[in-house]
């Protein structure tokens, strides 16, 4: 089993890369150019790279939503993330769902934690030192966004309803391989795919 891993940066060059008239239209709903800049960028390069999946143009890619708001296009599972400049997609045969976030100190990170976590992942995080917690917290926080999102209900699933273990290294849960992917210094990022532990071979756009 084999997951296709997209790497790129979201303030590159938005040049040829195509948006349908209703993405064009999200885009420009967007107040700072910046935003405007890394929503067209990050949606085009998604085209273009199922368009190379499926061996269409861009232009043909057809988007349909589930009722979570989940983007599908037929004959191919994929998800997307961002966080900053960072955009991440992820291509596979079977459903999967990836996650990328920039580590940082919040301000209650330990309130955050209590809403997010549950009861278990609580007390495992809480047992870690204060120098330890800040990136346990965003490497068990991606891997959990990405279950989620793997699962098709996104937050909807609720994130204190399953218990993931915050040691480094694959682990599983329910059907899913769970494991960390490599990201750019300052980030944290995961994937969740259905099926057994995948080979992932990484790619830069």
């Amino acid at each position: 089993m084999s997951v296709r891993l997209w790497l790129a940066d979201l303030d590159g060059p938005n040049a040829g890369l195509w948006l349908a008239p209703e993405e064009e239209a999200r885009r420009d709903r967007f107040v700072f150019p910046v935003h405007r800049h890394r929503f067209a960028r990050g949606r085009g390069l998604l085209r273009q790279v199922l368009a190379r999946e499926l061996a269409i143009a861009p232009e043909a890619v057809a988007f349909t939503y589930n009722a979570y708001g989940r983007p599908t296009v037929e004959g191919l599972a994929f998800n997307v993330s961002h966080a900053e400049n960072q955009l991440m997609i992820a291509v596979a045969a079977h459903n999967l769902g990836v996650d990328i976030e920039a580590v940082r100190l919040l301000d209650d990170q330990r309130g955050v934690a209590r809403t997010a976590f549950s009861a278990a992942e609580l007390d495992a995080w809480l047992a870690l030192s204060e120098n330890e917690r800040p990136q346990a917290f965003y490497r068990l926080w991606t891997r959990k966004e990405a279950v989620m999102k793997a699962s098709g209900l996104g937050f909807a699933m609720g994130s204190r309803s399953f218990t993931l273990a915050l040691d480094e290294g694959p682990q599983r849960f329910g059907g899913y391989a769970v494991v960390d992917l490599a990201a750019p210094p300052g980030y944290q990022a995961a994937l969740a795919f259905e099926g057994p532990e995948p080979v992932v071979a990484v790619n830069t756009l």
